[in-house]
């Protein structure tokens, strides 16, 4: 399956991007003689974050929405029915909601240098069943907030690259409590997933490379969350890597589409918290909550390019999973949504269209060469 994907999306970049071949006479006919512009593609797909280093003495703010949906059981990569899955738990998860809502803040500090804050809002749901009995519950609140630095390494069109740093502050609960269908009656720890943060702190490398042309952007980007130690409640979420390649093509100066393959890998849980019971469903248990999964987002992103709502952007994305190997049993992703809001503050941040140098015509190249013929009397 994750072939066949890959394969499909090189079919799609030869649709979306029938220029991105920068070959020696297109590049010379058109060669830019000023910086990267504002445009539709030049910001990442909806659900990507941390891909551009913004200009010094500029505040790029954004707003991110991001939602998954999850049902039914895999282990690896096999269905598990619930019946069998309450063969071994006390009860079953049905269905599970995940929610955030992020604020962030990113200033450019020098040409190469600048810094970002992110502060996450989470909202986790999920329907449990016992053998009689079917009740949800929910938690909600702050997640982890996150301060990061970006250093550029490239900056010259048509290629930028950067590299990203940052820590992640255990701002997040890893104490909401709930009543579940097994114990109608006595509110307790929920599970691992159900929590808004991670209760420790973690470390968050990134990379990114972009190339733009006329026709549109192609990028490159990785992330990681590294945790450091357990938390209170003597446990430790499992470290995660997520890995983009994305294609977006510019239609005109309002819109572009995107689309990308985002393969995502998350261990399982270390420790143990002696009040989450691991009997009482997979969600409770440490070693069921790891996991691979490939998705191919597709959506489009807007760039207001005039009137009052100008440089404002806005983008969306349907999160398309197409293969998943958990350790389970465990719920997988049946679909997902992002979207975000952005705009720039400061100096810089609209710039002209880039300048294109023209061929030189060798008949004017001759004129201009030869000497005026004197008038005749």
């Amino acid at each position: 399956m994750p072939r066949s994907s890959l394969a499909a999306l090189s079919v799609l970049a030869l649709i979306l991007l029938p220029g991105i071949a920068f070959t020696a006479g297109s590049a010379s006919a058109q060669l830019p003689v000023s910086d990267w512009t504002e445009r539709p593609d030049r910001h990442g797909p909806g659900g990507i974050r941390g891909d551009l280093l913004p200009r010094a003495r500029t505040l790029d703010l954004r707003l991110q929405f991001t939602a998954r949906s999850f049902e039914g059981h895999l282990a690896g990569r096999d269905e598990v029915p619930s019946l069998v899955v309450l063969q071994d738990f006390e009860m079953v998860p049905l269905t599970r909601t995940s929610l955030t809502v992020a604020l962030e803040a990113q200033a450019g500090l020098l040409d190469w240098l600048a810094v970002g804050i992110r502060a996450p809002f989470v909202f986790n749901e999920a329907e449990f069943a016992t053998q009689t009995l079917v009740g949800s519950v929910d938690a909600s609140g702050i997640g982890d907030l996150e301060a990061h630095v970006m250093v550029g390494l490239h900056d010259r069109w048509p290629i930028r690259a950067h590299l990203g740093a940052g820590v992640a502050f255990p701002t997040g609960s890893v104490t909401h409590t709930g009543i579940t269908a097994d114990l109608p009656t006595t509110s307790r720890i929920l599970p691992y997933p159900l929590q808004t943060g991670s209760g420790t702190w973690a470390l968050l490398p990134s990379a990114a490379l972009a190339l733009e042309n006329e026709y549109g952007t192609v990028g490159i980007q990785g992330t990681g969350r590294i945790y450091l130690a357990a938390n209170d409640r003597n446990w430790q979420p499992g470290g995660a890597f997520e890995g983009n390649i994305y294609m977006q093509h510019r239609f005109n100066a309002w819109i572009s589409g995107s689309a990308r393959v985002a393969v995502a890998r998350w261990d399982d849980v270390a420790g143990l918290d002696v009040a989450v019971q691991p009997q009482a469903s997979p969600m409770h248990w440490t070693l069921t909550q790891g996991g691979t999964r490939v998705e191919i987002p597709v959506g489009m992103n807007i760039r207001f390019a005039e009137g009052p709502l100008h440089g404002h952007r806005l983008s969306a994305e349907i999160l398309l999973p197409v293969h998943q190997n958990l350790s389970g049993p465990q719920l997988r992703t049946t679909w997902g949504v992002a979207a975000s809001w952005g705009y720039t503050f400061g100096r810089g941040a609209e710039l002209a269209a880039p300048r294109r140098r023209a061929a030189a015509s060798p008949l004017r190249s001759a004129q201009a060469a030869s000497p005026e013929e004197p008038r005749q009397p």
